[in-house]
């Protein structure tokens, strides 16, 4: 059994207790007393008065807007499939583009000639053997006969001048460089003429004017026929009889003559003298008939 505490102790423990509320008292008071204010003061102290504020209010003039809810959408899972992608698609109009077209001019009609005969075309004649009878080139009597091409047939009804046509060709002659002879009753070649500068002996290759051995002095008018079968051109050369010079071309035709001026020539650059007069009529082969060539003189003293 423990000893019990002495007296002393207890007393001593016992005063502690009773300081310790003491001082606890001393401290509350001391505060209330710090708290209380000080006498004369009351009046110097002034509470906040407060004042009264006056709000603005609006009336409303409508009525009251409306809230629309913004749709959500929901949060696709992870594990749910991919909304599958819409194929483009073209729009097709509905009206076709207009484009403006350029007025087209109206189509010309063509009359044949009614002031030229009617012709039968013979069997194994073409445009060519005919135009040679009346005068005319292949040209011309496609442009009578509103013709867009050269082939004929036995029995087509053609329009020719209205005169007298000239013998037709033996069909017997045989061609020469792919064109058809037609026979004449012009007079074969003179002394003065050639067979290298040619003969005058095919009638759609000659100078009719001037004559052979002719004298001539400043500008003459050539009159011949020039004409062929797939025709090119047609030039006129000279060259001086004498001199071994060669043929000089001076003036080239684009278009058939028949019976017609050919060219114009000054005889006055040129020395006087004898010279070559020559005609070459051409086809689209490059191909001549005869050439046909007269002897004539300058003399311009």
């Amino acid at each position: 059994m423990s000893p019990r505490p002495a007296i002393s102790q207890q007393a001593i423990a016992g005063l502690a207790v009773v300081l310790i509320i003491v001082a606890t008292l001393l401290g509350g008071l001391i505060l209330a007393l710090g708290e209380w204010p000080a006498p004369g003061n009351e009046a110097a102290e002034v509470q906040p008065t407060s004042t009264p504020i006056r709000l603005v209010t609006i009336a409303p003039t409508g009525s009251p807007p409306t809230f629309t809810p913004i749709p959500t959408e929901p949060i696709p899972s992870p594990f749910s499939p991919a909304p599958a992608i819409p194929s483009p698609t073209t729009a097709i109009p509905t009206t076709r583009p207009t484009t403006t077209q350029p007025p087209q001019a109206a189509p010309t009609t063509c009359t044949p000639r009614a002031d030229w005969a009617t012709y039968r075309v013979q069997s194994g004649e073409n445009l060519y053997r005919i135009g040679v009878r009346y005068g005319q080139t292949v040209a011309q009597l496609m442009a009578a006969n509103c013709l867009s091409s050269e082939a004929v047939y036995a029995g087509q009804s053609l329009r020719v001048p209205p005169i007298t046509p000239q013998a037709s060709a033996p069909t017997n002659t045989p061609p020469r460089n792919g064109i058809p002879l037609v026979a004449t009753e012009r007079p074969g070649p003179t002394p003065t003429q050639s067979a290298t500068d040619g003969a005058c002996t095919d009638p759609d290759s000659i100078i009719n004017s001037p004559g052979v051995g002719a004298t001539l002095s400043g500008t003459f008018t050539i009159i011949g026929t020039a004409r062929v079968e797939e025709f090119s051109f047609y030039k006129l050369e000279l060259r001086q009889e004498g001199t071994g010079a060669p043929y000089v071309t001076f003036y080239t035709g684009a278009a058939q003559v028949v019976g017609g001026p050919l060219a114009e020539l000054n005889t006055t650059p040129y020395p006087d003298g004898e010279y070559w007069l020559r005609l070459v009529v051409v086809n689209t082969t490059g191909n001549y008939p005869e050439r046909c060539a007269i002897l004539v003189v300058f003399d311009n003293h």
